[in-house]
């Protein structure tokens, strides 16, 4: 929360910081190069879990596309960013 404030700060206001790339933000916070994905691939959860490996910094967010009634019953946020703390696989046992 604090970087936020700081970075809202730097650009006049949170309303200038609303709706910016995450990696625009993460770029220029810390230095390191930024990129982004905006479609999903086969080889893309392979390529998340490598760079979580990799201790990479990442944020994701919804596409405008996306059906609202869907997000808000998986408790997501339209229009807001997260931030990826860690990867995993998880199965289900089908029985």
């Amino acid at each position: 929360m604090l970087l936020e404030k700081m970075w809202a700060k730097i650009h006049g206001c949170y309303d200038r910081i609303a709706g910016g790339w995450e990696f625009e933000t993460i770029r220029d916070l810390t230095g390191a190069p930024g990129y982004y994905m905006t479609s999903i691939e086969d080889d893309t959860f392979d390529l998340i879990q490598e760079y979580d490996q990799a201790n990479y910094i990442m944020g994701c967010s919804i596409r405008d596309d996306y059906d609202e009634d869907e997000a808000t019953s998986q408790g997501l946020v339209m229009g807001h960013a997260y931030t990826l703390i860690s990867v995993a696989e998880v199965t289900v046992d089908s029985k």
